[in-house]
């Protein structure tokens, strides 16, 4: 699942504006998804994935050939907590301006989109962990690749949510609508 985290990094500093799409994709205000709501993207939920995901990577760093899961076990939890603050909040944001009589195509697609984002993620990840092995891997090779793939997450993880990066295509169709 924290293969997914670039994925779910790009969805979390952006909302729907209408569909089908008349404009690029805008960022959610800073109250929540619908102005007013109260409801939108918690900043905390990036803070914390993205420390999960730095602990990942460095508690593999430090232990390398004598990881176990114990020792990951703080690290994937933190991760988790991440997830869970962000997904509800990722999932409202998508289906709140969708139409009661299109709720079930609309979680359908939503459902796909997530299961293909969460595949694709951990095959980007897997394809940085293999093509940092050796000839001849060992226990600290494949260590060495899970930290080389959660150094990327963490900051793919972080990207959106850093001063000044404001991501690609953000216009001011949010003011409008």
């Amino acid at each position: 699942m924290a293969a997914a985290l670039p994925v779910l990094a790009l969805t979390l500093a952006w909302r729907p504006c209408r569909w089908p799409p008349r404009s690029p994709p805008c960022r959610s205000s800073a109250r929540g998804s619908r102005p007013g709501s109260g409801r939108g993207r918690s900043p905390w939920a990036r803070v914390i994935t993205t420390l999960g995901t730095i602990a990942l990577a460095y508690t593999g760093a430090r232990y390398h050939g004598q990881l176990t899961g114990w020792d990951v076990a703080p690290a994937t939890a933190l991760i988790g907590l991440g997830q869970g603050m962000a997904m509800p909040l990722l999932i409202g944001a998508v289906l709140a301006h969708v139409q009661p009589g299109r709720a079930g195509a609309a979680a359908g697609i939503l459902t796909a989109t997530q299961q293909f984002g969460a595949a694709s993620g951990i095959a980007v990840a897997g394809a940085i962990c293999y093509g940092a092995l050796g000839p001849a891997p060992g226990r600290g090779a494949f260590v060495s690749g899970m930290v080389l793939a959660m150094s990327v997450n963490a900051v793919l993880v972080a990207w959106p949510g850093l001063p000044g990066c404001r991501g690609p295509g953000i216009t001011s169709c949010c003011a409008a609508g």
